[in-house]
C-alpha cells in the first residue's frame, strides 16, 4: 500500500546513484509515515478521530531537483540522425 521503494523501481535506482542518502532518509520518512496511517486506518474503522498531529514531513524536494536537473539534460540533447547522414554522405565522396 505504501511506497515499498523497491530497488527495481526506476525511480529507487535514480535515487541509488544520484543521492543514495537522501534515498535512505526517505525510506526512514516512509516508515514513520506508514505507521501513522496504520493508526488513522484502525481508527477510521473504528469510527474514531484521526490527529493530524505528528505526521511526519517527508522530504520531496530533492526529487524535483533531481527531475529539474535531468529535464535539463534531456533539453540539451541533440538528434544525431542528422550529424550521421552528413557523415555518411561524406564516406560515400571518399570513394
Amino acid at each position: 500500500m505504501y511506497p515499498q521503494l523497491l530497488a527495481t523501481d526506476a525511480g529507487v535506482r535514480v535515487l541509488t546513484e544520484e543521492d543514495p542518502t537522501y534515498l535512505a532518509e526517505l525510506k526512514v520518512q516512509f516508515v514513520s509515515l506508514a505507521s501513522v496511517l496504520d493508526d488513522w486506518i484502525s481508527k477510521i474503522e473504528q469510527l474514531e478521530s484521526v490527529s493530524r498531529k505528528n505526521v511526519p514531513a517527508v522530504g520531496l524536494t530533492k526529487i524535483d531537483a533531481i527531475v529539474a536537473a535531468k529535464a535539463s539534460e534531456e533539453s540539451a540533447l541533440a538528434d544525431p540522425s542528422v550529424e550521421i547522414w552528413q557523415r555518411q554522405r561524406r564516406g560515400r565522396n571518399l570513394f
